[in-house]
């Protein structure tokens, strides 16, 4: 009988050990806030379907919140926050956010503004201290704090993540305006979304307030607000019942930082951007302190630069005039293992958060899927719009930018010569330095800008630690064109590194 009992007895250790496992991992969820709150009828059919499109997606989980009239009426989470732990995605866990997190950092920069110590149409170098925006179209006193805000000021595409298994660190904001900051279009000339941008505003935000900008957001943003399970997220070690990020392949992402924390580096719930969302309608969830005035939020919203017909962007904000009938305001993130979104309808006082830990667009679609079990015309007009996609007819290159051209992309770290035939649509051919001459793939005209894409090395030290293709967007300027050479990452590890380019006609 020993045997036995001690077979017995080792048996239930296991279990208990496996118990106090699981328990571990449990949170204690305030009901009230962060629980489950189960939908009427109207939404039987998506939480239905949920478990089926998180299977054919391959995400991993989905964390969702939506108010009506001041009220949430649907909260509720589904799939993994954690596969390797098993850990069920909840409503209380905190999933990183992306781009989302540019309206916070646009709320926290305004109440700056409110309060005197910035002015919104000031150029962005009073507030730099040592660091400089190098301009090499146009002027650094025309890129002001409100052209940072709508993505218009000449900064270019930029994004830089660094991993924490990686020995590579993270430089200081003046090294990474030294690097990035420069200006390739004029200030007021085209709408061009910058992270940089955005980690510049982060940036002045420490500076003008005397405080590391996630304790300012912190104490003026998220207590404020109620915003509990929010907060600007730089190492790993301050993940607490934090939603795993994966790749396409379930393989978690390490994590990593940036050089645009203000762009990026937010963590949240879908119920706390919810309240963000409710208090940017200026309809406050009862207990909400008032962050801004009403002027102010109505600022953020008005459109400042078309980024397509009928869509804007604000300070801090997209803006759709005609969303299937609807005026909308959200914003989307998109990063290596993230997708999110938060959405409103103001007519309706609708405000719709979506949060993911995968590389699928499967966010920002339920979104809409939410919105349309809501308003049933916004879901016909969806579908109609669908059914009805024009084919995009491909603008010819205007003919002056045919001809050899011959010029240099201007790095971070000196000048690379570059040659350019245009001979027509589809027969560019490019040659950098010494590297093999290319044919430019995926040409089209775009806002009277030429873009395109070839094989090549930009060869910076942040560049060459990735494979990675160059993008190039050029506008003609009389004697010369010139615009932006990108280097894109081609591995899952993504950067987009921007340079300046300039080239006269032979």
């Amino acid at each position: 009988m020993k045997p036995i009992k001690n077979v017995f007895l080792n048996i239930l250790f296991i279990f208990a050990a496996a118990l106090m496992c699981c328990t571990a991992e449990k949170t204690d969820i305030p009901e009230s806030e962060y629980g489950t709150i189960l939908p009427d009828g109207r939404f039987n059919s998506l939480r239905n379907d949920i478990q089926e499109r998180l299977k054919n997606t391959g995400v991993s989980s989905l964390s969702i919140s939506v108010a009506q009239k001041g009220n949430i009426i649907w909260q509720e989470a589904f799939g993994l926050a954690d596969i390797e732990r098993s850990v069920k995605a909840t409503p209380y866990h905190m999933y990183s956010i992306a781009s989302v997190s540019k309206p916070i950092t646009a709320a926290g920069l305004m109440i700056l503004i409110e309060k005197g110590a910035i002015s919104l149409d000031d150029p962005v170098d009073k507030y730099l201290g040592s660091a400089h925006i190098t301009a090499y179209e146009g002027e650094a006193r025309n890129a002001t704090i409100r052209r940072i805000l709508s993505h218009t000021s000449g900064l270019p595409t930029h994004y830089h993540f660094y991993y924490e298994d990686e020995d590579y660190p993270v430089p200081q904001m003046e090294e990474a305006v030294r690097r990035y900051g420069i200006l390739v279009t004029e200030p007021g000339e085209v709408y061009n979304y910058s992270n940089m941008g955005y980690g510049i505003l982060d940036y002045i935000i420490t500076t003008v307030s005397g405080t590391q900008y996630a304790d300012f957001l912190q104490s003026e943003v998220f207590e404020p607000l109620g915003m509990k399970r929010t907060a600007v997220i730089t190492h790993s070690s301050q993940l607490q019942d934090a939603a795993q990020r994966y790749d396409f392949h379930h393989k978690p992402v390490p994590f990593y930082d940036f050089d645009h924390r203000g762009a990026s580096a937010v963590y949240s719930t879908a119920h706390d951007l919810v309240r963000f969302g409710m208090f940017h309608l200026n309809q406050p969830f009862p207990g909400q302190k008032r962050i801004l005035n009403e002027k102010t939020v109505n600022l953020m919203q008005k459109g400042e630069a078309y980024t397509e017909p009928e869509k804007l962007y604000g300070l801090g904000w997209t803006i759709n005039e005609n969303d299937n009938g609807y005026r909308t305001v959200y914003h989307t993130g998109i990063m290596h293992g993230v997708r999110a979104i938060v959405k409103f309808v103001p007519s309706e006082n609708i405000v719709v958060s979506v949060l993911s830990n995968g590389k699928y667009d499967l966010a920002w679609r339920m979104a809409d899927d939410i919105i349309g079990a809501l308003l049933t015309d916004f879901a016909e007009k969806r579908s109609e719009t669908v059914q009805k996609q024009p084919s995009e007819s491909k603008p010819a290159i205007m003919d002056y930018y045919m001809g050899d051209w011959t010029g240099e992309i201007k790095t971070c770290q000196g000048t690379i010569p570059i040659t350019m035939k245009i001979q027509s649509d589809d027969m560019i051919y490019v040659k950098l330095a010494d590297q093999p001459e290319q044919i430019m793939s995926s040409v089209r005209m775009e806002r009277n800008m030429l873009r395109g894409q070839f094989e090549g090395t930009i060869n910076t030290d942040d560049a060459v630690r990735r494979p990675h293709r160059i993008i190039m967007c050029l506008k003609h300027r009389g004697d010369r064109i010139s615009g932006s050479a990108t280097a894109l990452s081609t591995s899952e590890r993504e950067f987009a590194l921007t340079s300046w380019i300039i080239l006269r006609k032979k």
